[in-house]
């Protein structure tokens, strides 16, 4: 594992938290993630913009679905009170209509904002990297 400065650590943590949270398909813990006028940006659904947006997304998500996932930490950027980071995941979603268990494997990209001295997610998207096969 490399070794990170404590601010590309601080905005690791972030990610980490929020693998927690939407492996516990919590939605309230998922959005206070996120900054006050962030963007939400998933495949294959509608952008979600602001906090309220995005706390309806992740509630209609766990509606509907159960994720296992872990992701893994590509590449970390600092500026200031900015941050990148790039990832990936890999692990399953449980589909609770059809209870039918996937694959679940994605690239993403967090830009985290500085609020009080605490880095937030301020725009994330994620995107597949390629057609799964089963």
């Amino acid at each position: 594992m490399p070794a990170y400065t404590p601010e590309e650590q601080k905005a690791i943590d972030v990610i980490s938290s929020y693998e927690t949270a939407v492996n516990a398909g919590d939605a309230a813990a998922t959005a206070a993630l996120y900054a006050p006028d962030a963007a939400f940006f998933p495949f294959d659904f509608p952008t979600a913009k602001g906090k309220e947006a995005i706390l309806g997304s992740y509630n209609a998500f766990f509606d509907v679905l159960t994720l296992n996932i872990k992701f893994t930490i590509d590449e970390v950027i600092v500026s200031g009170d900015l941050a990148t980071v790039c990832s990936h995941s890999e692990g399953t979603r449980y589909l609770k209509g059809p209870d039918t268990t996937i694959p679940e494997i994605n690239r993403e990209v967090f830009v985290l904002t500085k609020i009080d001295g605490e880095f937030k997610i301020q725009n994330y998207m994620f995107n597949k990297p390629g057609q799964i096969t089963e």
